[in-house]
């Protein structure tokens, strides 16, 4: 039988020679009361799957659509099920661009849906009567239908029988996409339910009965749209044997029908209407976005609807850099970080804190130190690395050095040194011994010392013994013992011992300077000693304005925001789940990427595997952290995305088409370069603040330059790798938390400027609160500096750019830029800088991708010259 005539048409002149229409054939006359609730004003359309009338609700009074099953279907139960199928899936879906379904009812033994009346037209009557529709018009209702079809799938609904009857066009010429009589879930159809639908409109394997997908709408949405544009059907056939035979010998070529198609437009259709699926695009949204001019995102806003991932990655500007732009940005970025190793190599020998030893020599004039006291047993094991309050460290064991913390590294107090034999010595950072502790032999006939206990006035030993057990240790410190006076020990030593001894005098470097030694032996062998300075410049320590008041805000405030931010990001995130706003698969992309270079640094690091139980419990600790680290950021993008996607989708379609796996999107590349260049240039200004600072006298507090964590760092090339790694997925973190205070801000002050500016004053606090010890001027001019690189990366340009811009400053922070050569981790220093000069030419590349250095007409001005 003939299709049926769309559901929702006001009534027409039926054609020549038909009936369809006519009242003495219409089930209901007008005025029919139905239900006590609808009044029936008359026919609309009649076709095989039932009738549809046009209705007056005088419940809700507004004009209704009802569609009926046909008298002789009504008690057939297949037929039943399909009709209340239809209102299911139909019902699953809401957008302005389809025809809303509101509820199944039954009259007299007779059921009916009741849904949207629309006030105008089908497209194929507004074909029939126009012909063909301007290009703008066409483009338009085009945008509307890819809408419509979108909101559909974006519902995993496939409606199986697109076509120009089941489109109407309502008078102000809004689009509805109507009749989901075939429609259903994906995973629902199998077997000869495939093959369901409108020969003419198919896809070939929906047709053939092999398969349907959103793919095979897509192919049905190019038909309709070769109808739209050229005004004429493309197979006018009405049996499967001539649709197959015309598609065989019919080619799609819009510019051959009509001299005025836009080829873009010619484009996007014969790409929906090609043979393989895999050829087609991916949804009805890259049609959408694929269509000459207009913008989808901000059709999708305009009528109150969150616009879908997919939508906000087709959106948005291409992102394309001319090649200029690029080779200016990528030439600033290089500039820039040549200008941060010379500030860096200037900073460094100002702040005294280049070494003169690599820590393979350090470790060995620590060996030397122990062989120089007599412990010249060879170790089974042995560490080092550095400490965070300055100096170089070595341990050494008669066994295995297995952590009691799970991560698998050795620390300066982790093992415990609780076996004989285990020895740790300080060196600062020239090699001048600190610190010394070893764990003697214990005697059963002499105890250890008690606190208080001395064993003795250093005078009761003579000044040969003592030469002879703590000259080595004066000689490795720098000290002369000549210029020491004894004196009674205080404190307590880290060892045990059976005597313990004390002086005090000046150092050899400076003799205005106070120092004191602490030692202990066991049995004529040292088993501790350290050198301990006296305070100074405590006038200007007094002097200088702390910003200890900030520290304890942030003390008191950072635990709380962290522990209120991952309570919010659980709540919204199974909000964003119950209601389906969420951007799943980019959400699971995110937290599965963090999980991996987490676990990745984690492992890079980890020196003891031992056997057995311990290498269980230390991977099974590594993995929770990493999982945590995962968990915690697909959570956060969970409870942040939709929001951000509602409010201020243009900020977030760099990360979207990052996440939808299209990694060379120039989009992608010129955020990442920003970001890059931002963060570098925030980085030069804060160096040079802080030598201008310390030029003038002020304290600038603890930062990391040259500090344990770079240091540690720089030990090897997987420690920097692993760094390296870490801090690219701590970037994605911080980025996401500011994302997380500006979602709750819109919330708060429903406004993008005042938004925008507590959450720069939040940074501010934040940021200023951070180091310990520093002058306020020094304080506040480091939190001016890196609140604008962050307020300036999220505000204006997204996510991902704060991404690149946190993991930027982090690496350059962590790592530097030096040019001094001499220094022994010059390699690894510049394998980490390696990687952000990497990811500046990959933003560079993909930002101008398709573009040249030198124009053709370069090459061909200077070929003419030369001939």
């Amino acid at each position: 039988s003939a299709p049926p005539k769309p559901a929702h048409v006001a009534p027409q002149p039926a054609p020549s020679g038909s009936s369809s229409d006519s009242i003495d054939q219409a089930r209901f006359t007008p005025g029919t009361m139905l239900t006590d609730r609808y009044r029936v004003v008359g026919l609309l359309g009649k076709g095989g799957m039932g009738e549809v009338y046009r209705a007056d609700d005088l419940k809700l009074r507004q004009s209704v659509a009802l569609k009926f099953l046909p008298a002789a279907l009504s008690k057939d139960a297949r037929k039943l099920e399909r009709f209340h199928h239809e209102v299911r899936v139909a019902r699953q879906v809401s957008h302005p661009n389809v025809c809303r379904v509101y509820d199944v009812g039954e009259a007299d033994g007779q059921h009916f849906i009741s849904m949207e009346y629309v006030d105008g037209e089908d497209l194929a009557s507004v074909l029939r009567r126009m012909g063909k529709l301007s290009a703008d018009k066409a483009v338009e209702i085009a945008r509307q239908l890819c809408a419509g079809l979108a909101a559909a799938h974006d519902k995993g609904v496939l409606h199986r029988d697109l076509k120009p009857h089941n489109v109407m066009i309502d008078g102000r010429g809004k689009v509805r996409v109507t009749d989901f009589g075939l429609a259903g879930f994906i995973e629902d159809f199998s077997g000869k339910d495939v093959a369901a639908g409108t020969p003419a409109y198919m896809a070939p394997e929906q047709l053939a009965g092999r398969e349907v997908s959103v793919k095979s709408d897509v192919y049905s949405l190019g038909v309709v749209l070769f109808e739209l544009f050229v005004g004429k059907r493309l197979f006018d056939g009405t049996t499967r044997e001539q649709i197959e035979r015309l598609r065989s010998t019919t080619t799609a070529t819009l510019s051959g029908l009509s001299e005025d198609i836009d080829p873009t437009v010619e484009r996007v259709i014969q790409r929906c209407l090609e043979v393989e699926p895999s050829a087609r695009p991916s949804s009805a949204l890259a049609v959408a976005a694929a269509l000459p001019g207009g913008d989808p995102l901000a059709a999708a806003l305009a009528a109150g609807e969150t616009p879908s991932p997919e939508l906000v990655a087709l959106a948005g500007e291409s992102g394309s850099l001319s090649m200029k732009t690029g080779m200016i940005l990528l030439g600033l970025f290089l500039g820039v970080l040549a200008l941060n190793a010379g500030v860096v190599t200037y900073r460094s020998r100002l702040f005294e804190r280049a070494l003169d030893k690599a820590p393979t020599v350090l470790a060995d004039d620590a060996r030397d130190v122990l062989r120089a006291l007599n412990y010249t047993d060879r170790p089974k094991d042995s560490a080092y690395g550095f400490m965070k309050a300055g100096g170089f460290w070595y341990r050494q064991s008669p066994s295995r050095l297995v952590p009691a913390y799970p991560m698998g590294v050795v620390t300066i107090t982790d093992p415990p040194a609780t076996e004989a034999g285990m020895a740790s010595v300080v060196l600062d950072r020239r090699g001048g011994l600190s610190r010394l502790a070893v764990v003697g032999p214990r005697s059963p006939f002499t105890p250890p010392l008690e606190r208080g206990e001395t064993g003795g006035a250093p005078g009761s030993e003579s000044e040969d013994e003592l030469a002879r057990v703590f000259d080595p240790a004066f000689e490795a410190a720098g000290l002369d013992r000549g210029t020491f006076q004894p004196a009674a020990p205080t404190g307590t030593p880290p060892v045990g011992c059976d005597r313990r001894f004390a002086w005090a005098g000046g150092a050899e470097d400076d003799a205005s300077e106070t120092v004191r030694v602490e030692a202990a032996m066991v049995h004529g062998k040292p088993v501790y000693f350290e050198r301990i300075a006296a305070a100074t410049a405590a006038s200007q320590i007094a002097a200088a304005t702390e910003s200890g008041w900030m520290a304890a805000v942030v003390d008191a405030s950072v635990p709380a925001v962290l522990i209120g931010i991952m309570i919010g990001c659980v709540f919204f995130a199974r909000r964003n789940l119950r209601l389906g706003r969420s951007d799943r698969r980019g959400a699971t992309r995110l937290g599965i990427a963090v999980f991996l270079v987490m676990i990745a640094s984690r492992l890079l690091v980890a020196e003891y595997w031992g056997t057995g139980g311990d290498v269980f419990v230390m991977l099974a600790h590594l993995l929770g952290l990493s999982l945590f680290s995962g968990v915690f950021v697909l959570t956060l993008y969970l409870a942040v995305e939709p929001y951000v996607r509602r409010a201020w989708p243009e900020r977030i379609v760099s990360m979207t088409r990052l996440l939808s796996g299209r990694l060379t999107d120039p989009l992608i590349g010129r955020d990442i370069l920003i970001g890059l260049l931002i963060a570098a240039i925030a980085d030069l200004l804060f160096m040079v603040v802080s030598i201008v600072g310390v030029s003038f006298g002020l304290p600038f507090g603890e930062y990391w330059y040259w500090s344990a964590d770079f240091l540690n760092a720089t030990l090897s090339m997987r420690h920097t790798l692993a760094g390296v790694l870490f801090n690219a997925g701590q970037a994605f973190s911080v980025a996401l938390w500011v994302v997380f205070l500006l979602v709750v801000a819109l919330a708060v002050f429903r406004r993008r400027g005042l938004a925008a500016a507590s959450v720069v004053a939040i940074l501010f606090l934040l940021i200023c609160g951070w180091p310990r010890g520093g002058h306020i001027v020094t304080v506040v001019s480091l939190g001016v500096v890196w609140t604008a690189y962050n307020s300036v990366a999220i505000l204006r340009f997204g996510p991902l750019t704060l991404a690149a811009a946190v993991f930027t400053q982090r690496v350059t922070s962590y790592f530097g830029a030096t040019f001094d050569f001499a220094v022994w981790n010059m390699g690894n220093i510049w394998f980490a800088n390696g990687i952000l000069i990497g990811l500046a030419v990959f933003g560079f590349v993909t930002a101008t991708r398709g573009q040249t250095l030198l124009k053709d007409e370069v090459f061909d001005s200077a070929t003419k010259v030369s001939s």
